[in-house]
């Protein structure tokens, strides 16, 4: 699949889209000392417990667990950002949000840390999730095909 051609589709479904939100999944927790990128190198989300939880404590729970983190845009239709939020320009204009289950960004809040944020901030990344993993290969070529100039003689 090709962003190219899924955001066009996407924007036909919704008149005057400035926005599509994107939501995170926390990935964390293990290190996999063999990963060859980070996608493989932390391949566990955070949980998301709600068993047990009155209707309103569900819906508080998932709220916090389901952030917006980032948005595709329209730049000439959006009239601010902030961190992870945008405001399309005028009432008429839609911000789309797009199911997880759709688009979502995986946040490596474990990358570049010496402890697990993860499990210090989060709670824990202890559910495996390696749905990423399928790209890994694209990733290591194109970066092979990008460090190739830089490396040949001359």
């Amino acid at each position: 699949f090709s962003m190219r051609t899924l955001l066009p589709l996407w924007g036909r479904e919704v008149a005057r889209t400035a926005v599509f939100e994107v939501f995170q999944e926390p990935m964390g927790g293990v290190r996999d000392p063999g990963a060859r990128t980070v996608l493989s190198a932390w391949t566990h989300k955070r949980g998301l417990e709600i068993e047990g939880l009155q209707q309103k404590e569900r819906i508080e729970a998932a709220h916090a667990h389901f952030q917006p983190f980032a948005w595709i845009i329209d730049p000439l239709n959006v009239l601010q950002t902030a961190v992870h939020f945008a405001q399309a320009r005028a009432q008429e204009q839609a911000i789309v949000v797009m199911p997880r289950e759709t688009l979502r960004v995986n946040h490596y809040v474990d990358l570049g840390s010496n402890t697990s944020r993860c499990r210090d901030e989060l709670g824990g990344c202890e559910v495996p999730d390696s749905s990423i993993t399928w790209a890994e290969e694209m990733v290591l070529s194109m970066r092979e095909e990008a460090v190739a100039p830089l490396t040949a003689a001359p």
